[in-house]
């Protein structure tokens, strides 16, 4: 029963008192750690190796564009000596007469310019001052080809003046003789009438274009037979005498110098179409070899760009990867 709820002893409990004592808690400080960041920047500092690096890439493109530019300066130096060979030649006084006469002379004095003008085209501008000098030769080149062509021009001007007026006296000529041979057909006597009106129809039908090509297509046997009637004329005449035979065989000679002339004229002129034909047609084959070159050339930049191109995506791939 004493264990039972309602027989407690509640004397045995006895009250105490304790006295609060204050614990004091030791805090542990906090413990760093350095925790290590890689990031990629733009303003990463430079090490040494991608230093030398570039200081390598460097020397080597100084290098690189050192030889290129001696290499150009010296071919534009050569094209430069030969243009003033070229030069030196042309002031000679017995060159010029050459060039003036022959026109073989004059073509080739063109086609080397030409070919010069062509190797100066092909060297690369790769520098300013390599620019400058190419473009000094090659306005040099220029100026001399003006000067070769100027003296062509000037002779081709003298032929056709010589052309005009030579045609000029031919026509007063012609009108002189005839009013001659026209007053004093009337105080000869029968056989000399008939002489005159042959001399006068000879005069009254006379055309320099078509006694030309008659002569140039008969050829030298017309010429010796024409001779031996000239001849034979002058027999009778000077059998006949008289001033008005004079006067008639002074115009017989001097349409048959006439002749001789334009037959000079055309044979020249003909030599001169021969000569332009010919530059014309040589023109023409260069333009198509510095054509095939501007594609040749255009095709081997392309094809370089696209192997740079592919070396720099290489190289970026092996960068990333690192």
């Amino acid at each position: 029963m004493n264990g039972g709820p309602f027989f407690r002893n509640y004397s045995i409990q006895k009250p105490s008192r304790s006295v609060p004592v204050q614990q004091t808690q030791h805090r542990s400080s906090p413990k760093v750690v350095s925790v290590p960041v890689h990031f990629i920047s733009s303003e990463q500092p430079r090490t040494t190796l991608s230093m030398l690096k570039d200081s390598a890439a460097l020397k080597i493109q100084k290098v690189v564009r050192g030889f290129i530019v001696r290499k150009s300066v010296k071919k534009i130096a050569s094209i430069r000596n030969e243009v003033s060979e070229i030069e030196r030649r042309i002031n000679d006084i017995e060159v010029i007469d050459l060039i003036r006469r022959d026109a073989k002379e004059r073509l080739r004095v063109n086609e080397t310019l030409m070919s010069l003008l062509f190797k100066l085209d092909s060297i690369r501008g790769v520098d300013c001052g390599v620019r400058l000098l190419r473009k000094a030769v090659t306005s040099k080149a220029i100026a001399l080809q003006e000067k070769v062509d100027s003296i062509a021009l000037a002779d081709q001007q003298s032929l056709d003046s010589l052309n005009d007026s030579g045609e000029v006296d031919i026509d007063n000529d012609c009108r002189s003789s005839s009013e001659q041979i026209t007053e004093t057909s009337g105080d000869a006597g029968n056989s000399q009438s008939v002489e005159d009106d042959v001399v006068k129809e000879m005069v009254e039908n006379y055309n320099p274009v078509e006694i030309t090509a008659d002569l140039t297509e008969i050829g030298e046997a017309d010429h010796t037979s024409i001779a031996g009637s000239m001849e034979v004329e002058k027999v009778h005449k000077e059998g006949d005498g008289g001033n008005d035979d004079k006067g008639k065989r002074e115009v017989v000679e001097k349409l048959m110098a006439d002749n001789e002339q334009m037959m000079k004229l055309m044979i020249q002129i003909s030599e001169r179409n021969e000569m332009q034909t010919r530059m014309i047609n040589s023109l023409s084959r260069r333009v198509e070899q510095l054509e095939e070159a501007f594609r040749t050339d255009k095709d081997k930049l392309r094809r370089k760009k696209k192997k740079t191109r592919a070396a720099l995506r290489r190289l970026d791939k092996d960068n990333f990867s690192i």
